[in-house]
């Protein structure tokens, strides 16, 4: 009788969209951060609520290459960090363009399993590091610009009160 082919378990499988989903709502997360910090931040100077906004609204359809290329123009990085981001950049794209064609028979094997799963927990990791390293420095904004943290909390909560609406 010919080997089996084998068959990945439910098991498996809820792991690896948990950690799928997990990889992927962080490279969003922090995509909509670079935007957020790119428009209120670096380019901050804008007449009315709407102006602002509507750039928002713009900066949010760019991809994370066209964020980092405009976050470039704007702001020199440290290269660490710069390599960072385009390591980061390249991880994305394997994610989101390469993982499927790259690495679906690796999920039949188990030790090729578990390195995917854990490539998935280090961009995970290191989306969660580059969010937190640009917080900061949002911090740091808000107080040489004499924004409050109360403030930002009062921003933030009518924020969640829009979603919520919505």
């Amino acid at each position: 009788m010919p080997d089996e082919i084998p068959v990945i378990t439910p098991e498996a499988m809820t792991t690896f969209y948990y950690s799928l989903g997990r990889a992927l709502w962080s490279v969003g997360a922090l995509e909509y951060y670079l935007a957020y910090y790119l428009v209120i931040v670096l380019r901050s100077s804008f007449d009315t609520m709407d102006a602002a906004e509507k750039e928002l609204d713009r900066a949010f359809s760019f991809t994370l290459g066209n964020l980092l290329r405009e976050f470039r123009k704007h702001r020199d990085l440290a290269p660490d960090l710069d390599r960072r981001f385009a390591a980061f950049k390249a991880e994305r794209d394997w994610l989101c363009h390469r993982m499927y064609r790259q690495n679906q028979s690796d999920l039949l094997n188990r030790n090729r399993f578990e390195l995917v799963l854990r490539r998935l927990a280090t961009f995970k990791q290191e989306a969660s590091a580059l969010h937190e390293i640009l917080d900061r420095s949002f911090d740091k904004w808000s107080e040489a610009n004499g924004i409050t943290q109360e403030e930002l909390q009062k921003g933030i909560r009518r924020t969640i009160e829009g979603w919520r609406e919505d």
